[in-house]
């Protein structure tokens, strides 16, 4: 029933760290579990594919609890948090059989939450992502509500909040601020519970962005619908291409937009990269832009225009010397650098 053979793969180009996990017992060994935060895990050669049937699950469920009966049988914490670890890596190695490699990564996301280990429920809805078809937000929602009750010590609230703030970005990339408003809560009471000032003030102050974005995402469902009805005009463009490049980090769909657009900075900006900056300096140039143009705006938002001007530093970074490529090294580190902070992070591996 279950094969071997496939493992972790992590692309060129994604930044690992890891969350500070609990300590293993004496004489064991023990890797912290990484958690990507910039670029996506490289993905199966297949593409993902859909839940298996709820018969074909139960069947599969029975078989993993009857090879893992003594562990689920287990209730110390930290065992609980080994046996999800240990189920994620079955997941991974088993082909060719589609529900018992979802009820392994299922399996494995519960049982983390019932242990109040945020990382681990991350990456095992992460997995879960990456080889079926699931709604991760609403995934993740339910199980760090369910982590944030399991959760005993400052450390293990405070992964809740951090994790609950990413994917509220997410939510809010996919306009699902139904979900992103909840997630937020989550985060609240977590952050609270975690007696961390400064995570308390980070959720808050993303609450307080989230609103605002919801609101104004009023009107660019307005500006949508008055464009596919009457035509489109610069102010439109503009409302609807700030929407997809700042909030939803969407350039390829956003630019175009922009390029026609009623802001005559990011009009030049959006015209420069869609006409193809060939050159290191032009290249260099327009990183440039995107990146100051992150001063003043609201942290989500200036997060989406550095992630996309370090994109353009890391394609021309081979080609930069002296004081340019010192320069484009400084920023790109500075935009990690914030990614550790602002999730709790440690660092890890490039």
């Amino acid at each position: 029933m279950m094969g071997r053979g496939l493992g972790v793969v992590f692309g060129c180009g994604v930044v690992v760290f890891s969350l500070g996990a609990a300590k293993p017992k004496a004489g064991t060994a023990q890797k912290p579990m990484p958690i990507a935060i910039y670029g996506p895990v490289t993905r199966p050669a297949t593409q993902p594919v859909g839940i298996p049937d709820l018969a074909s699950q139960a069947r599969a469920g029975k078989f993993v609890r009857e090879i893992f009966q003594k562990e689920y049988a287990w209730t110390i914490g930290l065992a609980r948090r080994e046996f999800a670890r240990k189920l994620m890596q079955q997941g991974l190695e088993t082909n060719g059989d589609a529900a018992a490699r979802f009820v392994l990564f299922r399996e494995a996301r519960d049982i983390a939450a019932g242990a109040g280990d945020a990382g681990m429920v991350a990456r095992a809805i992460e997995l879960l992502d990456r080889y079926f078809i699931v709604d991760e937000i609403k995934m993740n929602l339910v199980a760090l509500r369910a982590a944030g009750e399991a959760s005993k010590t400052g450390e293990e609230y405070g992964a809740v909040a951090q994790i609950g703030v990413a994917v509220v970005r997410r939510a809010v990339g996919r306009d699902d601020y139904e979900s992103a408003e909840a997630l937020t809560a989550v985060s609240s009471s977590a952050a609270n519970k975690a007696e961390n000032a400064a995570l308390q003030k980070q959720v808050r102050e993303l609450g307080g962005e989230v609103q605002k974005l919801a609101k104004e995402f009023e009107g660019v469902k307005a500006a949508q619908q008055a464009i596919a009805e009457k035509g489109e005009d610069a102010e439109r463009r503009l409302t609807v291409g700030r929407h997809l490049c700042f909030v939803k980090s969407d350039f390829g769909a956003g630019l175009a937009m922009l390029a026609k657009g009623a802001d005559p900075a990011l009009r030049g900006l959006a015209n420069s990269e869609l006409g193809g900056a060939r050159d290191v300096g032009q290249k260099v140039k327009l990183a440039n832009g995107w990146w100051d143009l992150a001063v003043g705006q609201t942290p989500m938002v200036a997060g989406n225009l550095r992630k996309h001007a370090v994109e353009i530093y890391r394609e021309v970074l081979p080609g930069l010397r002296g004081l340019d490529r010192s320069a484009a090294e400084k920023r790109v580190e500075m935009y990690y650098d914030e990614l550790v902070k602002e999730r709790g992070l440690k660092r890890g591996l490039y």
